[in-house]
């Protein structure tokens, strides 16, 4: 009987936890949908109050009036697409290059990979905007995109995938008559 009352109270505890921080956790949505549907003055009423008054959804209306919506989600979407094509494109060639060919200087090479892993990316900003200025790129799609589609970890990444492609599934596809852009493919 013991045993049972105390993973009875074992339950009741990690139940009692897992709500705690499901309340923690969820709190923040809750308040910004609670915000989003309250009329202005009681945003700015104190103390605040955890429910509109009377719920409202003029500035959902705004969001779509004053603020172009679409174009901005279409910006993300085309941005992050793009930028995510062009990243796995040139991250895969180089890694594959640098895995399958010997080269002088890979060693270093792959030190200079590593090493732009450890520079924090705000630390090139103005440099970038800099560039970007020099190359009538501010202010424009391109602009974002370029600086972003070259990726020292998406070159790691693939580096360590393609070093584990065995030799031996690479010189079959030579003797069957593949060529290198098919073997990398």
């Amino acid at each position: 009987m013991q045993y049972k009352s105390k993973k009875l109270i074992n339950k009741i505890v990690i139940y009692l936890i897992l709500l705690i921080l499901a309340v923690i956790i969820l709190f923040p949505f809750f308040w910004m949908v609670s915000t989003a549907l309250k009329p202005n003055t009681d945003i700015i009423k104190r103390p605040p109050l955890f429910l509109p008054t009377k719920a409202t959804l003029v500035h959902f209306k705004q969001v779509f009036v004053n603020v172009p919506y679409f174009k901005s989600l279409y910006n993300s979407i085309f941005i992050s697409g793009i930028t995510t094509l062009i990243t796995i494109f040139f991250s895969t060639m180089v890694g594959y290059a640098i895995a399958r060919y010997k080269v002088v200087g890979l060693n270093i090479l792959f030190i200079l990979i590593l090493s732009g892993l450890m520079i924090p990316p705000f630390t090139i900003a103005i440099p970038l905007y800099i560039v970007a200025t020099k190359l009538h790129m501010v202010d424009t799609l391109w602009g974002v995109i370029i600086p972003f589609s070259i990726s020292n970890f998406g070159i790691f990444l693939m580096l360590q995938y393609s070093l584990g492609i065995p030799e031996d599934l690479i010189s079959a596809a030579r003797i069957d008559g593949a060529s290198e852009f098919s073997i990398f493919i």
